[in-house]
């Protein structure tokens, strides 16, 4: 595990609070040596489960901006001896970090709040066609969900993923 915790990085992101809110540095270019190619924004509602995904030749940096994510991150390279090994991390806007996920590695996200939003950094162009997927109850990985409080939410493709 201690391989797989290298590769997978996390990153406490600088901030200031004050009686306005907060803001928060979301990139630097100094992260890691991590190269900006790319960024998204997913905005999910409550028990809404996006993955597993992943890519063979892109890294990613992954942010939650709002909200609370349960954010399970998963060793997809098939070459590892360390494949199906799989690390939690509790991402949200009050306590902010961000995760670097190396090419191979999968990544889920389970929306806990009502709302989040969930910013993706990749360090390349991003292509749907390179995507790998993996259903997010996978025996092969055998992870550990939280309970849910109402129905979990799953987007078509994720749901037939692994069929």
């Amino acid at each position: 595990m201690i391989k797989f915790a290298s590769e997978v990085r996390e990153i406490l992101l600088p901030g200031w609070r004050d009686a306005r809110g907060h803001i928060t540095q979301v990139w630097n270019k100094g992260f890691h040596g991590f190269n900006l190619a790319q960024s998204s924004v997913t905005v999910s509602r409550k028990n809404v489960l996006r993955g597993i995904h992943g890519y063979n030749n892109l890294g990613r940096i992954c942010v939650c901006v709002y909200g609370r994510i349960y954010f399970v991150v998963v060793n997809c390279d098939w070459e590892s001896q360390l494949v199906g090994s799989w690390i939690s991390f509790i991402l949200e806007d009050k306590h902010p970090n961000a995760i670097y996920v190396p090419p191979k590695f999968g990544i889920a996200a389970l929306t806990r709040s009502e709302t989040s939003v969930f910013l993706y950094h990749w360090d390349g162009a991003y292509e749907g066609n390179e995507q790998f997927r993996f259903r997010y109850d996978d025996p092969r990985f055998g992870i550990s969900w939280p309970p849910l409080e109402g129905e979990l939410i799953l987007s078509e493709s994720d749901t037939k993923c692994g069929e």
